[in-house]
This record gives C-alpha cells, structure tokens and sequence, in this order.
C-alpha cells in the first residue's frame, strides 16, 4: 500500500502537543500489526494450557500446587466473556466453530473445578480415565492450532505483520508438542499392551472382557498416535523418524513386524531369540529417538519462549502513553 499522504501535503508542526497526522498513521497502523501478533500470542498460551494438562497423565511429572491453582486462573482469564478467544469463537458464523466454546469451558471445569478426571491430592489423570482424558485434550489442541496456523497465514500473507519472536515460537511449539504427545502414547501403548497380554493369559487365549477392553483401549491409543502423528505440520527429519520408530515398536507388539519380516525373508520364521531380540531393539530404539527428541526439542522451545517473553516486555499490547 502506498503512502496515505504525500510529506508536503503534512502539517509536521503541531500546535497544543497534537502529533501529526502522518505519525498518528504510523503510530495506528503499527499498533494494529501489534495487536496482530497478540492474537497469535494469545492462542499460543490457550495452546499451552491444553498441551500442559497432559502432564497430569505422566507417572514421573509431578506438577505443584501453585502451577496446578495457576494454570486453573490461567485458563478461566483467556475464556473470560468478552476477550478475544471468546468473542471469537461465539461471534463465528459457523455453529461448529460456535459449539466449541462451551466444549473448551468445559473442558477446563472438568480438569480445575471438578474431579471428573484429575485427582486433586495427586494431580494425576486416575489410568482407567487416561484414554477419554488424551482423545478430549488433543482435539481441542486441535482446534486451537488450527485457528493459530489460519491467523498465521492470514497475518503473513497481509503485508507480513508477523514477528520474527511470535514466529519462531509457533514454530518451535508445534514441534515440541508432537513430540511430548507421542511420548505419551508410546508410554501408554506399551502399559497397555502388558495390561492386555495379561489379560490374555489369565482366560487362556479365549475371548473376554477384559480381553476385549484393553484390545478397545489399544486401538484408541494407535489411533490417537496417527492423529497425532498426521497432524504434525513440521519438517523435522528426527521428528518423522521418531514417529516410524514408535510405529515399528508398535508392529513388533501385536506381531506384524515380523509377519512383514518372514515376508521379506522368502516366507523362511525368525526363531523365538530373533523375535525376542528384535522386539527389544525396536521398543528401544523408539524409547530412545523420543527421548531423544525431546531433549532437543524441550529446550528450543524454551529459548523461543524466552524470547517471546522478551518480545512482550518490549512491544505491550497496548503502548504507554507518552509523558506529558
């Protein structure tokens, strides 16, 4: 867009401390790409409080006290009535975008204000709620991302209003998050798949229901691994390998693995050692490119995060007014 005024056509001097009417239009125009960024920056922190509440699902993350009341405040703040998530969300023309309001509030009172999945003495997620708790909290990481990733275009297609900071940090968090829920699900498919070998042995190979219960619960936990895993948006080469690592892992668990292996082997059974020993090696290996990706991707997005914080200090959303 061109300039609104030409310079001789701006009365640069003001009488009774007015600013000029060409820096009123800077000022104007860099405050709304200002509050562009705070939109994305908002979204992140909505982001952040869901994604954080599936550290009440991990046995060895114990979250405080103090974190668990402040992300309870936290959460009832950026769905407040009037701000910009909610004005949002109601004021959207879709009703299947408008019905995810209450779903969110909802989501948040089940965790903060009743115990319907969280344990307040413990915080922790109780493991027979773990499943419905993971499926209702990526879903609406879902959402939130998708609302992120379109502001995002929509802001770096209009004149690039997006901040490098603002940016980079979007960036930095989607990784970290398909890799600190795929650690979660692997975790959880390999509990389970011991709950469900059990249960197995204990009816001697027969159908029943406790067989047929953690079979069920199986399948929810793989597909909510190949959500996870299909909605990644990123080119993370070590990312994408973590996700086939934990997939072989999965193969080797209900035998497919090897059913593909005797194939490739000219129809000829690996003995049970080299069942054994391929199983290790490929639960392994996934255990180790997760962890692995996370201690690469925890702290990159801790740095972005700093800086973002930085960058929040630095460009308030609404600026101070200027001394007298």
């Amino acid at each position: 867009m061109g300039k609104l005024f030409k310079k001789e056509e701006v009365q640069e001097e003001t009488t009774n401390n007015e600013t000029p009417v060409a820096e009123q239009n800077e000022q104007n125009v860099e405050q709304q790409d200002r509050l562009k960024n705070y939109t994305l920056i908002e979204l992140l922190h909505l982001s952040y409080l869901i994604r954080d509440s599936l550290e009440y699902c991990h046995a060895q993350i114990n979250v405080t006290e103090e974190n668990f009341e402040r992300r309870k405040l936290m959460s009832k703040q950026i769905l407040e009535e009037g701000k910009f998530t909610e004005k949002w969300i109601n004021n959207h023309p879709n009703e299947e975008i408008r019905n995810v309001y209450p779903k969110l509030v909802s989501y948040f009172h089940n965790i903060y204000d009743e115990e319907n999945y969280v344990n307040f003495a413990t915080r922790k997620v109780d493991q027979d709620k773990i499943v419905d708790f993971v499926e209702e909290t990526i879903k609406n990481y879902q959402f939130v991302e998708d609302v992120l990733n379109a502001f995002y275009k929509e802001y770096k297609k209009a004149n690039n209003v997006v901040d490098k900071n603002v940016e980079k940090c979007i960036f930095a968090s989607w990784d970290y998050y398909r890799v600190i829920v795929n650690w979660l699900f692997f975790n959880e498919v390999i509990r389970n798949d011991g709950e469900f070998k059990k249960a197995q042995k204990a009816s001697g190979g027969k159908p029943s229901y406790e067989v047929n219960y953690n079979l069920n619960i199986l399948k929810r936990l793989i597909a909510g691994f190949n959500f996870n895993r299909q909605k990644y948006l990123g080119d993370k080469i070590d990312i994408k390998q973590m996700f086939e690592n934990s997939m072989t892992a999965f193969k080797a668990l209900d035998g497919t693995l090897f059913k593909e292996m005797k194939e490739k082997n000219g129809g000829k059974d690996l003995s049970q050692d080299e069942i054994k020993q391929v199983a290790t090696d490929a639960i392994n290996g996934a255990a180790q490119s997760c962890i692995s990706a996370i201690k690469t991707y925890e702290p990159i997005w801790r740095e972005t995060y700093n800086e973002l914080m930085q960058y929040m200090k630095d460009n308030p959303a609404v600026p101070a007014a200027p001394n007298a």
